[in-house]
């Protein structure tokens, strides 16, 4: 509501002046800028901006007060209409033209007595749809009320009366099978029913009256008997007739017909429930729609093009509407056109996705996945954020690409562990010439370690932003349960691949750096892969993991691991072999130790000042 203040400015610190004064001086300066001179997030505003926005008023003495409040009552409702259906009574109103409008109560009542009506909604639509079931008759009024609560005069003193028709299977029952009375006139082939159930009922041959006795009634289908003025026929219980004059048992006059065909018909007011048409032609409408197929203004075709049935030329970008079933696969469709006099903006939805082409202003907009390619905002949020991969830039894709989702990553940093055991072995300490010597029931561990969890940066998936960035590729490993303090093998190795079937395998050695490594040194090792790609890896023991644990990691900037394929994965073998010095000599001590290995891709590059764990990072 404010913004920065052009009014005010503030003066340059003069130079003169000992240092302190100017330093007091552009303190005070920097303050003044930031709290009048600055933007709307920090600027203070003044008693007469306040008072200007409507946001506060001038009391006694020049004192802020609250804001007054616009307390005019708001003008009347016009134009309130109740219309009758079969069984809802469609009520519209105009709401009146007023600033502090807020919304129209409506009021009903059984009577035309508005001292007995009862609030049935409150709506700033200018209509409502009142289910009241059939042959009901009901009263309405309606108010309006602004935003401070105050409400207005109600439309009238009398109601809107609003009446839903009879059922037709009550009228078809009364019409064409009512019980005979005495004394009652009665139309050709109306139908009565003796008061005693006989099985069958009886058409009035010619009208009359009847007598004040009821006759002796036949059972025998085309039987006739006289009955005062009236002669009826035996017809079955079941019968229908195609036409009906009569009355309702009320006195109403009415007419049935079980089936009819009119050439040209004038009708004041039409209560149907179902109705087929081959063209409808209307001018006001008040009803629920159910779109079966499809329903189109301008074009005949979903994409928006009109084919002319003549010549079946084809005109693009055509000002209209559709609205249906896509027929090809049964998918709901969507499509409104401004046509090409006015730039053919459109939006289109064609069972999978929404498209705007064109200018679209909207307050909010919900969805689970969407691609622009110019996006204008003056607030913006998210519950996720990605960024593409260096993929999408190699390809030249755009945001409008069908597949640019499926290479977007995770901003933060990830890191994901696998780990795998080896078999409890038993390890015993022997005094040899006086020395302990580890001795071990085994000859061989191998233990293997797979980590797919982080896909490669080239790999479309959509499910997943766990994605590098780029051809680059983190790795952190741990290897426990052997004895480092001495050398008891004949080779311990490392085999490094990026893949399962060990496509480009390295291998490093460090049982020779066993020692250095216990003793605190780190000890790094290169090997090449098949692809003639180094790939250092660094060998260290742990700073707060166990006394035998042993760290191991790198990063593959040269694409040794070759860490691009679907079937990418970080792949570490350990291939252990033991000396087994023994001799009888005397058992010192015995331990069990079970070997393990973990392995943990990061993504991306490890920074261990601000990284940020997707779970526990080793250590």
């Amino acid at each position: 509501m404010f913004g920065r203040r052009r009014d005010i400015q503030i003066p340059k610190v003069p130079v003169s002046g000992d240092k302190a004064t100017q330093s007091w001086m552009t303190a005070v300066g920097s303050m003044l800028s930031k709290y009048i001179g600055g933007g709307s997030n920090d600027r203070l505003v003044s008693a007469g901006e306040l008072i200007d926005g409507g946001l506060a008023g001038v009391g006694t003495g020049g004192f802020l007060t609250s804001p007054p409040r616009n307390l005019t009552k708001p003008p009347k409702v016009t134009g309130l209409t109740a219309n009758g259906a079969l069984a809802s009574i469609f009520v519209g109103w105009h709401n009146p033209s007023f600033s502090n409008y807020a919304y129209t109560e409506l009021w009903r009542s059984n009577l035309d007595d508005i001292g007995q009506a009862v609030l049935i909604a409150s709506t700033a639509v200018e209509s409502y749809t009142d289910n009241v079931g059939s042959a009901a008759t009901k009263y309405y009024w309606a108010r309006a009320v602004s935003d401070q609560g105050v409400k207005g005069d109600f439309n009238a003193a009398s109601g809107t009366k609003g009446t839903t028709s009879l059922d037709p299977d009550y009228v078809m029952q009364v019409l064409t099978s009512s019980t005979w009375k005495p004394n009652t006139t009665y139309y050709p082939f109306q139908y009565v029913r003796p008061t005693i159930e006989n099985g069958f009922q009886y058409a009035a041959v010619d009208g009359g009256t009847s007598g004040s006795t009821e006759p002796t009634w036949p059972t025998t289908i085309n039987a006739t008997v006289n009955d005062g003025t009236i002669q009826w026929i035996t017809v079955p219980v079941d019968a229908r007739i195609p036409f009906v004059l009569g009355t309702l048992e009320d006195g109403t006059p009415a007419v049935f017909m079980d089936t009819a065909y009119i050439k040209n018909a004038t009708i004041t007011s039409a209560k149907i429930i179902n109705l087929i048409a081959e063209k409808i032609e209307t001018g006001d409408l008040n009803a629920d729609l159910h779109v079966k197929s499809k329903l189109w203004y301008g074009f005949n075709q979903p994409n928006g093009d009109f084919i002319d049935p003549l010549d079946n030329s084809i005109t693009h970008g055509k000002t209209g509407f559709y609205f249906g079933v896509n027929g090809s696969n049964g998918l709901p469709v969507l499509h409104l056109n401004t046509g090409i006099a006015n730039g053919s903006k459109s939006l289109v939805y064609d069972g999978y996705d929404l498209k705007l082409t064109g200018d679209g202003l909207f307050d909010d907009i919900f969805v689970d996945s969407a691609s622009f390619n110019t996006i204008s905002t003056n607030t913006i949020s998210f519950n996720q954020q990605v960024v593409p991969s260096k993929y999408i830039a190699e390809q030249g894709m755009t945001l409008n690409h069908p597949d640019y989702q499926g290479y977007l990553c995770a901003v933060e940093q990830i890191n994901k562990t696998q780990a795998a055991a080896g078999s409890t072995y038993t390890v015993y300490g022997i005094a040899q010439s006086g020395v302990l010597v580890w001795v071990f029931d085994r000859n061989q561990t191998q233990i293997t370690c797979i980590n797919t969890q982080i896909k490669p940066y080239t790999i479309n998936d959509k499910l997943s932003f766990l994605r590098l960035s780029d051809a680059r590729i983190k790795v952190i490993g741990s290897i426990n349960g052997f004895v480092l303090n001495s050398a008891p093998y004949s080779f311990f190795l490392v085999n490094i691949s990026g893949h399962h079937t060990r496509p480009g395998e390295m291998q490093f050695s460090i049982h020779a750096h066993l020692s250095a490594i216990f003793a605190g040194s780190v000890v790094t090792l290169t090997e090449y892969s098949d692809y003639g790609r180094p790939l250092t890896v660094s060998f260290y023991k742990s700073a707060t993991g166990a006394s035998n644990e042993i760290l191991f990691s790198f990063y593959d900037t040269s694409s040794a691991l070759d860490y691009i394929h679907s079937y990418s994965e970080v792949y570490v073998t350990i291939d252990v072999y033991y000396n087994r010095l023994y001799a009888g000599e005397p058992i010192v001590a015995s331990t069990t130790m079970t070997p393990t290995l973990r392995v943990q891709a990061i993504k991306p590059a490890y920074t261990p000042a601000s990284l940020i764990s997707s779970d526990p990072l080793i250590t």
